[in-house]
């Protein structure tokens, strides 16, 4: 779901948007990333990456990499089912 959304880019700013795309493009450092460097490896602020946080429906950041990661486990879990 948190996916699809980063993917639908609905009603996000130009910079949002940049972040998005960032985090689409590196699912698998963004749990070890802080707010302050995915800003900087986005070219935005901290403040564009928790306002994003936010418009998902999270409370900050940490939320995002938390929600993320289970649903990337969830979705890695569903497929590793599917293969065997």
């Amino acid at each position: 779901m948190l996916l699809e959304k980063l993917q639908e880019h609905k009603n996000f700013t130009a910079h949002e948007k940049d972040v998005a795309e960032y985090i689409l493009s590196h699912l698998d450092q963004i749990s070890e990333l802080s707010a302050g460097e995915l800003a900087k490896a986005s070219y935005t602020s901290k403040a564009t990456v928790v306002r994003l946080s936010q418009k998902l429906g999270l409370n900050g950041f940490q939320d995002l990499k938390i929600t993320l990661t289970a649903e990337i486990n969830q979705k890695s879990g569903s497929i590793n089912c599917l293969q065997t």
